[in-house]
């Protein structure tokens, strides 16, 4: 049993049979078709103990199947800035009415978050930020799986309009691997983090439970 340090996040690892019992159902096996390797334990139902009942708010892992691969894998490279009809650092800012991009507090962090394969290209964010005219303001920070060489088209559009229009933070690029109940494994790294950044982008969704 392992818990996030303030306790709100509880995970259990036991054998099928006891967590069977316990929620009285049966998980059965799931294989992936594309990779047989990779497999899930899921449940069509479960029935949570009466004793448990009053302080569990969510079970997760249980009926709920993972996410789809991404369509937004193909690889994103932006042919030109100012193009007509291309949205645009500044289009956002005049739409919007964002008259200030550049935050002065020294402490101020954020961070991104990505799954399902993701990736930016660090150089990409510079000639981004080079063509729009913002700061030169690179990720701070990487945590998980990043390939520059294969940027995807969500990472990218993420680190790339998250300086546009936050300027001179600290960001953190937060990568999840694209299996399992992301958001899950994602809200308890960040709970188990000391020093989480304060603000953070979540452009993902997923079947609700």
């Amino acid at each position: 049993i392992k818990s996030s340090p303030n306790k709100e996040i509880v995970e259990v690892t036991a054998p099928l049979k006891l967590i069977n019992n316990m929620l009285d159902t049966k998980f059965r096996t799931y294989v992936s078709t594309e990779d047989a390797s990779v497999k899930i334990f899921r449940a069509l139902d479960f029935t949570m103990p009466k004793y448990l009942k009053s302080i569990i708010d969510h079970v997760s892992h249980t009926y709920t199947l993972p996410p789809p691969p991404s369509q937004a894998r193909i690889n994103f490279r932006k042919s030109s800035a100012n193009a007509d009809g291309n949205v645009s650092p500044a289009l956002l800012r005049s739409f919007y009415k964002i008259n200030i991009t550049t935050v002065n507090d020294n402490q101020a962090t954020g961070a991104v978050f990505e799954s399902l394969g993701q990736n930016f290209s660090p150089s990409d964010l510079s000639q981004f930020q080079s063509q729009n005219n913002l700061m030169s303001n690179p990720v701070a920070k990487t945590i998980g799986q990043n390939d520059p060489s294969n940027p995807g088209g969500e990472a990218s559009l993420d680190v790339q309009y998250w300086n546009a229009v936050a300027q001179n933070v600290s960001l953190t690029y937060w990568s999840i691997p694209g299996n399992g109940d992301i958001f899950l494994v994602w809200i308890n790294a960040v709970a188990s983090d000391a020093h989480a950044p304060l603000v953070h982008s979540v452009s993902y969704g997923s079947i609700a439970p």
